[in-house]
C-alpha cells in the first residue's frame, strides 16, 4: 500500500517503541498496480526506492520514485508528508502526497496529481482494526473509506512477524473514469509484450456514476516480516476481490466492466538509520 500512495501504519517505517528520530531507506518491487480491485489490461510492475525521515515527535516527510520495469523507464516520483502518533492501543495519523506521472503512464491512478488521508487504528490483543479516509485530487477529486483487519503474530523473538490481513474499500471513481477517457483511449505504443504494429484506435469510453460512492473491493492478504538488526525484510503476496462493476457508454453502446480477481505481491528491503 505505502508504495502505492495509501500510508497507514508501516512497522517497517514506524516503531510504535520509539522516541528517536530515524532515517528509512527502502527498496521494493510491486508485481502490480492493483487499486480497488482494478487494474490496466497491460502489467505495471514497478521497481519503487523510497527515503524517509521521521522525527521523535511524529513528524515525518518522505520521498519516492517508481521504475516502470517493463517499459524501462521512471514513471512515477513524488513527495509527501504527514504526521502519525500513538497511546497505548490507539494509533491514528495524517498526510498527504504531490506525485507526478510520465506522460505515458498507464497506471489506472494516473490522472491523481496529490492525494490526502487520515487514519485511526486500535489493536486489541486477537484483533487490528483500522479505518482511513483519502481524497484524491486531479482533474477530478475522490474520495474513499478503507477499513482493514488483521492479526500480528510474531515469532523467533519477535524478529519475525506473520500479518493476515483483509482489507475493504468503498468510495468515488472519478479518478478512474478520467484513467478510461484519457488513458485507455490513446494510442499505445505497444501493445503487450513486444508488439511492433501500431495499435488500433480505441473508441472513446465514458464511465457512467463514477460520481457514486459503492463498495469497491475486498484486499486479502499477508504480510510476512523479518528484522535482522536494522534490516526488515517483507514479502506481501495479495488477492484482490473487485466488486459492482461500471458501466461504460462508448460511441452509445452500453456495456458492463468486465470484473476479474488479482493477484499481486510486493517484496523489499528496509534500512533503519
Amino acid at each position: 500500500l505505502f508504495g502505492q500512495g495509501l500510508v497507514k501504519q508501516d512497522s517497517t517505517f514506524f516503531d510504535k517503541s520509539s522516541q528517536t528520530s530515524k532515517v528509512n531507506l527502502r527498496l521494493q518491487y510491486t508485481s502490480d498496480w492493483v487499486y480497488a480491485g482494478r487494474k490496466d489490461s497491460l502489467p505495471a510492475p514497478y521497481l519503487t526506492p523510497s527515503i524517509l525521515y521521521a522525527h521523535h515527535s511524529g513528524f515525518f516527510v518522505k520521498g519516492f520514485l517508481s521504475y516502470l520495469t517493463s517499459e524501462k523507464r521512471v514513471d512515477l516520483w513524488g513527495v509527501g508528508a504527514g504526521y502519525r502518533m500513538n497511546k497505548g492501543n490507539l494509533f491514528w495519523g495524517i498526510g498527504g502526497e504531490f506525485r507526478i506521472f510520465n506522460d505515458s503512464s498507464y497506471a489506472i491512478q494516473s490522472s491523481v496529481s496529490a492525494m490526502a488521508y487520515t487514519y485511526l487504528g486500535y489493536d486489541l490483543p486477537w484483533l487490528e482494526t483500522t479505518v482511513d479516509v483519502n481524497g484524491f485530487f486531479g482533474d477530478t477529486g475522490d474520495i474513499l473509506v478503507g477499513l482493514e483487519l488483521g492479526k500480528t503474530f510474531f515469532l523467533a523473538d519477535h524478529k519475525f512477524s506473520i500479518y493476515p490481513n483483509a482489507y475493504g474499500l468503498w468510495g468515488t471513481q472519478r479518478y478512474y473514469s478520467e484513467y478510461y477517457t484519457y488513458k485507455s483511449t490513446t494510442q499505445r505504443q505497444k501493445q503487450g509484450q513486444g508488439g511492433n504494429n501500431p495499435p488500433p484506435v480505441i473508441a472513446k469510453s465514458v464511465m457512467e456514476e463514477s460520481t457514486k460512492f459503492k463498495f469497491l473491493s475486498v484486499d486479502l492478504g499477508i504480510a510476512f516480516r523479518y528484522r535482522l538488526n536494522n534490516i526488515t525484510f517483507h514479502f506481501l503476496p495479495s488477492y484482490a476481490i473487485p466488486f459492482n462493476a461500471s458501466t461504460f457508454n462508448t460511441d452509445n453502446t452500453i456495456s458492463k466492466e468486465n470484473l476479474k480477481n488479482s493477484f499481486y505481491y510486493n517484496v523489499g528491503i528496509n534500512f533503519l538509520l
